[in-house]
């Protein structure tokens, strides 16, 4: 499932023609779009209809991909219509810089981008990109989904042009780079898709547990749940393995690798590694 949000409906239009996306009724405070595939919202401008949006859009959400998609003004080295990846995102509010996971291959260009309360008429930021809602919907969706599946997707309109630009230049840039993110997301949300799980219950919830007590990427987190897999093949007991590190509470993410490096190496013992009887 894709779940996407744009600022504007002309940055949206493209994505529900594309996606087969029909009105949900009786959502007054944003317009939003649904298909089996994807859901879309329609936040509005600024900083407060992003992160407004972004906790509509996501609350209550298990699995698949959430992103930011819509226009951004750039450097004159960009062109009008180049989708951007952006892989570090600013808050000019706070001056809180996030850093995206970028763990998917794609084609496009990577870039900063920073979120300021208007459009900008100048760059005033050492980042190539400037929007305004990239950091509000980033920080509101990861009280939500796990960052790994996080992600914000520009498309250059200008560059930084004091004149403004027309409506119908925003849809025509979004038309066109439309397609080739779809066909990007969706084949991310793949990756995601999961035959029934081995584990019961009480086991995935302690595996979430500990991938959260120990603050472990996306990365780590799969490496953990192939180990404790591997584990409960030999029919060895998952769950006492994962109790002491349900509790760990590390004060900074390189205490927690070093914790789950302990805790790999007691899930990964192989049969001939145990004690032989006398």
């Amino acid at each position: 499932m894709l779940h996407l949000q744009t600022a504007l409906y002309l940055e949206a239009k493209p994505f529900i023609g594309l996606l087969g996306m029909k009105r949900v009724q009786g959502t007054k405070a944003f317009q939003i779009f649904e298909s089996p595939r994807a859901r879309l919202l329609v936040s509005g401008s600024g900083p407060a209809a992003a992160a407004a949006g972004a906790a509509m859009l996501l609350s209550g959400v298990e699995g698949g991909i959430a992103a930011n998609v819509g226009v951004a003004a750039a450097k004159k080295s960009y062109s009008r219509g180049e989708i951007v990846v952006v892989n570090a995102i600013e808050n000019t509010f706070t001056k809180r810089v996030s850093y995206p996971e970028m763990l998917y291959k794609h084609h496009f260009r990577e870039a900063g981008c920073a979120t300021f309360g208007k459009a900008q008429k100048s760059r005033i930021s050492g980042r190539d990109l400037a929007d305004m809602e990239a950091a509000f919907f980033w920080e509101t969706a990861c009280k939500f989904v796990e960052p790994s599946r996080i992600l914000c997707v520009k498309v250059v309109l200008d560059q930084f042009d004091p004149k403004g630009t027309v409506s119908s230049e925003m849809e025509k840039v979004m038309q066109t780079a439309s397609a080739p993110i779809i066909k990007w997301l969706d084949g991310i949300d793949g990756l995601h898709a999961s035959p029934t799980s081995i584990f019961t219950k009480e086991e995935e919830m302690a595996i979430e547990k500990v991938a959260d007590c120990l603050f472990l990427t996306f990365t780590l987190k799969k490496n953990l749940e192939s180990l404790c897999a591997k584990a409960k093949a030999r029919n060895e007991p998952i769950l006492a393995a994962l109790e002491e590190y349900q509790t760990f509470r590390p004060s900074v993410k390189t205490e927690g690798k070093v914790l789950y490096e302990n805790l790999r190496k007691l899930l990964d013992k192989q049969p001939d590694e145990k004690e032989q009887p006398e």
